[in-house]
C-alpha cells in the first residue's frame, strides 16, 4: 500500500509497504531513500527510522522530527471490523449441530 504525505519542511514523503512480503520503501521528494536495515533508511546522509505497519499506524522518525505517515486505528474501528465475523459465526453455529 502506497501512502503519500506532504510535510511542510521535508517535502513529499511516499511510503510503500508490500502487504504479503512486508518490504518497505521510502521516497522523499521523488528521491528513493537508501535502505540500511528492515526499518532504517538514509535520507541525504541522515538516518530515518520507520516504526509500525500499515494496519496499525506508521510513524517516521527523521531529523529530530516525528512524522505520522498513517494514523493508528481507534478501538471502535477494531470492534466494527470484528463484529461481522462474530455475527457470521453466531448465525451459522446453530445450523451445524
Amino acid at each position: 500500500m502506497k501512502i503519500s504525505v506532504d510535510h511542510p519542511s521535508i517535502g513529499k514523503i511516499v511510503y510503500d509497504e508490500n502487504f504479503w512480503s512486508g518490504k518497505k520503501s521510502l521516497t522523499v521528494n521523488d528521491i528513493p531513500a537508501e535502505k540500511v536495515s528492515k526499518n532504517e533508511f538514509l535520507i541525504n546522509g541522515e538516518k530515518a527510522v520507520i516504526k509500525g505497519c500499515n494496519p496499525f499506524g506508521v510513524t517516521l522518525f527523521y531529523a529530530d522530527q516525528t512524522i505520522q505517515i498513517s494514523p493508528k486505528p481507534k478501538i471502535y474501528e477494531y470492534v466494527l471490523a470484528i463484529l461481522p465475523i462474530l455475527h457470521f459465526i453466531h448465525l451459522f453455529s446453530f445450523h451445524i449441530f
